[in-house]
């Protein structure tokens, strides 16, 4: 009996997750892999997001702009005001979609960064943080390519069509 509980002992202790049963020197090994990565992929990621975000930002306040110098003087200039004012909204649902889906890799790496790891406590955390944000950078990538995004940007932009049409 005792046998069987030793291998399950054994069994349960390799299937912890690498910061529970891992050296000091392991810990420290898998945040600084973790670091790397972040870092390389940093500059692209907020390159990515923030020009989306102006894009669509600037977008929505030159069609306003140009929405409020329009004069209301005429049925062509009523049409026109009309077409700017779905336009600024569409690009303003840009803008939500931007805010309310950050770029988790733009700004993983500075996250890390700053954690504490004067303890072995405290790398052991920021180990399980930057796991859980390399997690967060793969299921922000695996949504920005799925056909709910894709499939969200066609309804505005068909919407925004049909309102004008």
């Amino acid at each position: 009996m005792k046998p069987r509980l030793f291998v399950l002992l054994f069994l349960c202790l390799r299937a912890m997750p690498l910061g529970a049963q891992s050296t000091d020197a392991q810990v420290r090994e898998r945040i600084d892999y973790l670091q790397k990565r972040f870092d390389e992929g940093q500059g692209s990621a907020k390159i990515w997001w923030w020009g989306w975000l102006w894009g669509y930002a600037g977008m929505t306040a030159a069609q306003m702009g140009i929405y409020f110098a329009v004069p209301a003087d005429s049925e062509e200039n009523k049409t026109t005001r009309d077409i700017l004012l779905v336009g600024a909204a569409s690009s303003f649902l840009g803008v939500i979609g931007q805010i309310i889906t950050p770029m988790t890799p733009a700004y993983a790496g500075d996250e890390l960064r700053a954690l504490p790891e004067g303890t072995a406590q405290q790398r052991a955390e920021k180990l399980r943080r930057g796991e859980a944000l390399l997690k967060e950078s793969a299921e922000r990538e695996e949504f920005g390519r799925s056909w709910i995004a894709h499939g969200a940007c066609v309804v505005v932009n068909l919407g925004a069509g049909l309102i004008i049409w």
